[in-house]
């Protein structure tokens, strides 16, 4: 009992020496003291360093305080000294505001962040507002952004931040906000989007019946779920049989939630047939949406469930796969479906032959495939992959009885077949055929050319010189495409040059920049969110629209910037054989040495920017390739050091310059390193060279004459990697054209051969 008393009275004791020895100051039991002047000096210079952003500028400081203490009344030298004092004065109050052991807040900043720069659309008020708004929209706070907007009196502004948010899936807004919007504004981008939006905000709680049919009155249901709701407003009105129509038709192709799903099996218990909910499986497991056909699988009757749970399990390559399938009733073993994803299994993990077991004993009716072009996509990875090994006598028999239907897959099916039928089957007759069914059922430039360009070339080797060359005639009228110009070069046409159908007329385009859709974009470049206005450029120039009309949404979209939509705007007008080269072939200044090294010619630069990330500074693909020539960090930090350039994986979206210094000298090495074999580089700078270096042990160098070129690109096993060389090749030619403003000579083979 003692021993604590004496240690409380100690406690006491010193407590009592500590406050005495602190001047009584509680203020330092919270607050430390300050450290020794040593450490004084590099902690003002860090504090400085953090705050010197808020702080006003020293000069701006001193002109203030000299302009205040100056009387003129006063002689020079008693002015001087009592700024000098003042000054003092300031700096020490400064410093101690700074550095003393009291913590005081610094002030925020005024302008909290927003810039002053003017809009040419808003007044200050209203610009200042718009930068708030999207100052929130960034942080993803929408209610305060719809909130903020509301203080504005700009009808454009408030239109474009709700059509913003209207398009955002997860908002708060209910179907009549959708419906006003749609109705007040029928000219603005994407309002079927909003509609399909809108069908999903249909609540009868608290949207009434005579609205939701009146609002498809003037359209139709978009989406499986709005047929559900306009059957259900029908089922109200007692209208039972169009009512089960649209809700069976509705239910088939509506993504529900489980929630939904309950209500509707509930609610419509009397109307969905069994048949109805066999449907809905059998659209969702042809679509590969394994989430929803698992919801369902509950509902099918027995034989059904069974079939479609193990189609579950194959298309999510589940554990038991195998269980699953012996579980499925005799009479649904073989269901076409069922063998559809036995055979994408089995060719996802390699069992190539396995599904060549399926593949090979399919019904030869396009009709009882039920999804041909499906099918096909299973065949055309096989048949590559035999290309690949070399086994080109397979991969032809795979794909002569295709049965597609889609204009894109009947290109790629029958081309195929003609190439190995020519170049390694020796059957230049089928080839002809083959290529002939392309041409006529393909409509785009590339396809086009390539197809009468291949026809051309199986006439040559059967000896037919006057129909070779009307068939290189053909693929020659699309002469900004690779088979279009090696066409041109076929029948002596040496000579390059570019129908131009660029028009612009300033008045058209002074009048469209009055339009409440173009001062849009012109804002939210001004906001410095020039990517959202893709859209509503997109809207402007839609290939609906008359090539005119197209020109000036480009021109709007160089207006403000954005290189890349003109670019889209004019690949989209090329598909008709239209070229706006213009706005489809930006230009900009490429370095001509880096390091030491020489770069390759202007052409070669733009066309390869052209088509990594079409002159997109900002361009971040979904590997991770960054900037106008879209470099992956690791290889930019690898050619860094080669080039003896400081690296900075920031530097690669931040510093325009710095990134294209980076491609130059990495496209240019990979040309000596391929001793001038620009299609080789080109691979090797989309795949990687030691890929291309593979592929030359593999299908033989075509610089040492062991293989054509052209086959040896035909050759590369990667679809992305074959259509990049070709389409930069084919921007070359044409980027000579432009820089050189006149007629130049037709280089394609050179670059080839």
């Amino acid at each position: 009992m003692i021993k604590v008393k004496i240690l409380i009275n100690l406690f006491f004791f010193l407590l009592v020496v500590f406050l005495l020895s602190s001047d009584n100051s509680y203020a330092r039991l919270i607050i430390p003291e300050p450290k020794p002047d040593e450490y004084i000096q590099p902690l003002k210079n860090n504090i400085k360093k953090t705050i010197q952003k808020n702080l006003p500028k020293k000069e701006y400081l001193e002109k203030n305080i000299e302009d205040k203490i100056i009387d003129k009344k006063k002689t020079p030298q008693v002015n001087e000294r009592l700024k000098k004092v003042t000054l003092d004065t300031i700096k020490k109050k400064k410093e101690i505001s700074l550095f003393s052991n009291k913590i005081i807040p610094l002030k925020k900043p005024i302008n909290l962040g927003l810039t002053k720069k003017k809009s040419t659309i808003l007044s200050s008020k209203d610009f200042l507002i718009a930068q708030k708004t999207f100052g929130l929209i960034k942080r993803k706070r929408w209610k305060s952004a719809m909130k903020e907007v509301k203080k504005s009196r700009s009808k454009l502004l408030n239109n474009l931040v709700t059509w913003m948010y209207l398009k955002e899936t997860t908002n708060f807004l209910d179907f009549y906000e959708y419906m006003n919007f749609i109705n007040n504004n029928p000219n603005w981008p994407r309002i079927n989007r909003l509609r399909y939006l809108a069908e999903h905000k249909i609540n009868f709680k608290i949207v009434k019946t005579k609205d939701v049919i009146k609002f498809f009155e003037k359209k139709e249901p978009l989406s499986g779920y709005g047929k559900i709701k306009l059957g259900e407003a029908f089922l109200t009105k007692g209208e039972r049989k169009k009512a089960h129509k649209l809700i069976a038709e509705g239910f088939k192709t509506a993504n529900l939630s489980n929630d939904e799903h309950r209500y509707l099996n509930k609610k419509f218990k009397s109307l969905l047939t069994s048949d109805d909910y066999i449907d809905r499986a059998k659209y969702l497991a042809w679509e590969q949406d394994f989430y929803e056909l698992r919801r369902t699988l509950r509902y099918l009757p027995k034989g059904y469930k069974e079939l479609y749970f193990a189609r579950f399990a194959l298309m999510t390559r589940s554990y038991g796969v195998d269980s699953a399938i012996a579980k499925v009733p005799p009479q649904f073993i073989n269901d076409i479906g069922l063998k559809f994803d036995r055979a994408k299994w089995r060719r996802k993990r390699g069992r190539y032959d396995s599904a060549l077991e399926i593949i090979n004993n399919l019904p030869e009716d396009p009709n009882l495939l039920v999804k041909p072009d499906l099918w096909f996509k299973e065949k055309f990875i096989i048949a590559r992959s035999r290309i690949n090994k070399k086994r080109f006598s397979e991969a032809y028999e795979l794909l002569i009885n295709h049965g597609v239907l889609d204009s894109g897959n009947l290109a790629e099916a029958e081309w195929h077949a003609g190439w190995l039928a020519l170049r390694f089957l020796n059957k230049p007759n089928a080839a002809v055929n083959h290529f002939k069914v392309m041409y006529n059922g393909v409509n785009y430039p590339i396809s086009k050319s390539r197809a009468a360009y291949w026809v051309g070339k199986a006439y040559d080797e059967l000896n037919q010189e006057q129909n070779a060359s009307n068939w290189y005639n053909k693929s020659s009228e699309f002469i900004t495409t690779f088979y279009g110009q090696l066409a041109a070069a076929k029948i002596n046409k040496n000579t390059f040059t570019v129908k131009n159908n660029f028009i612009f007329f300033e008045e058209d385009f002074k009048k469209l920049l009055k339009s409440d859709l173009a001062k849009a974009v012109i804002l939210l470049h001004e906001l410095e969110e020039s990517l959202k206005s893709k859209d509503i450029i997109r809207h402007l120039g839609s290939e609906e629209r008359p090539i005119k009309e197209q020109v000036l949404a480009g021109m709007l979209s160089q207006k403000v910037e954005r290189l890349d939509f003109a670019i889209q705007i004019a690949k989209q007008s090329s598909y008709q054989n239209k070229n706006l080269l213009e706005l489809n072939y930006p230009i900009i200044e490429t370095p001509k040495i880096v390091s030491k090294r020489t770069i390759l010619p202007k052409e070669i630069i733009l066309a390869l920017i052209r088509q990594e990330s079409e002159f997109d500074r900002d361009a971040n693909s979904w590997v991770g390739a960054k900037g106008l020539m879209q470099i992956m960090p690791a290889t930019g930090r690898l050619v860094s050091k080669q080039a003896g350039l400081k690296y900075s994986r920031s530097k690669l979206i931040e510093d325009e310059f710095f990134n294209l210094k980076l491609g130059s000298f990495y496209i240019s090495g990979l040309n000596d390193e391929f001793d001038g074999a620009l299609y080789m580089a080109f691979a090797g700078y989309n795949a990687g060279p030691h890929r291309v270096r593979r592929w030359i042990k593999r299908f033989g160098d075509p610089r040492k004459g062991e293989i054509d070129p052209i086959d040896w690109i035909e050759l590369i096993p990667f679809t992305e990697t074959r259509n990049y060389v070709q389409r930069v090749i084919e921007n070359v030619q044409v980027y000579k054209y432009i820089i050189n403003k006149k007629t130049v000579s037709n280089d394609i083979e050179k670059i080839l051969f």
